[in-house]
């Protein structure tokens, strides 16, 4: 069983490394495969926030820490210190866990507020759809400007792994998802979508090796096929009608799905920008890459 675990982590921890036939050249900020018709797209340059304290640099504070958040689920936000309506992320994680993205949550949160919320994933006995959940309720939470500040017309969503594809769903059907213990009741759309991994092959996802993965989905895709078509990046193509940026690895094994996203994306007329971050985009590699994942967001 720990061998078939190990295995989910691999597939679901943002896209495993892979090989390709021949390597890209240079900078992967600065190519892309020749048989994609997608543009690369660079990261832009970032307008800083006032400097709050005395050594010119950002001071990131925490505003919540593991707060109670829609019944059983936790939550924690950071954000600058002294900042007034900033723009406001909510990173969502992937199924190994929030404490994998904990350093890009406070990198971020040096020119905005960033909101995390919690599940378990599969290993902790987490079920599906505790992603979509969490993720609509800290939609609910950052409508409210009142509650830490942020801009509630400026939201982005930041979704990591599994947490992308959170993403994609409660973009266009966050109120389907809002548990009824969600402090907040309004909702808010996001203006923006940004998809760290997460455009996997729905065939990958359901590999019937992954004990855990079907008791997370609540059966295998034969059993309920219906909540595992949820996981389809494609379906989302016409109503996703956001901002969306897809980063993915150099030489990620999935990253034919990503482009291929692009361009059914692109085709509808949608605006999307894919980027390269790093060879892969595994846990390892998403550490070293938060200043340019950082670089990607308003």
């Amino acid at each position: 069983m720990r061998a078939k675990v190990l295995g989910l982590m691999l597939v679901m921890g943002l896209a495993a490394a892979g090989c390709i036939a021949e390597p890209l050249d240079q900078s992967p900020l600065n190519t892309y495969p020749p048989t994609s018709s997608i543009p690369l797209a660079a990261p832009t340059t970032l307008t800083p926030l006032p400097p709050t304290s005395s050594d010119d640099t950002i001071d990131v504070i925490t505003l919540a820490k593991d707060r109670p958040f829609a019944g059983r689920f936790r939550y924690d936000v950071y954000g600058p210190d002294s900042a007034v309506e900033a723009p406001v992320l909510i990173l969502v994680h992937d199924l190994a866990g929030v404490a994998e993205i904990a350093d890009l949550a406070i990198t971020l949160a040096e020119q905005r507020i960033v909101i995390v919320p919690h599940y378990d994933g599969p290993i902790r006995g987490g079920r599906f759809p505790d992603p979509l959940s969490v993720t609509a309720c800290a939609l609910a939470t950052a409508a409210d400007s009142d509650v830490y500040g942020g801009d509630p017309t400026n939201v982005t969503v930041l979704g990591v792994g599994f947490g992308a594809l959170a993403g994609f769903i409660v973009a266009h059907t966050a109120a389907l998802y809002l548990p009824s213990e969600c402090e907040f009741t309004e909702m808010t759309s996001p203006d923006r979508l940004v998809a760290v991994g997460g455009t996997w092959s729905p065939d990958a996802l359901a590999n019937d090796s992954f004990d855990a993965m079907a008791t997370f989905m609540g059966g295998t895709p034969q059993q309920v096929p219906a909540t595992w078509a949820l996981l389809d990046p494609n379906q989302y193509v016409e109503p996703l009608n956001v901002e969306l940026t897809l980063l993915r690895g150099a030489q990620d094994l999935d990253a034919s799905v990503t482009d291929t996203f692009a361009e059914l994306l692109l085709a509808e007329g949608r605006q999307v920008v894919v980027g390269i971050i790093a060879e892969h985009t595994s846990r390892s590699a998403l550490t070293g890459a938060q200043t340019k994942i950082a670089s990607y967001l308003p």
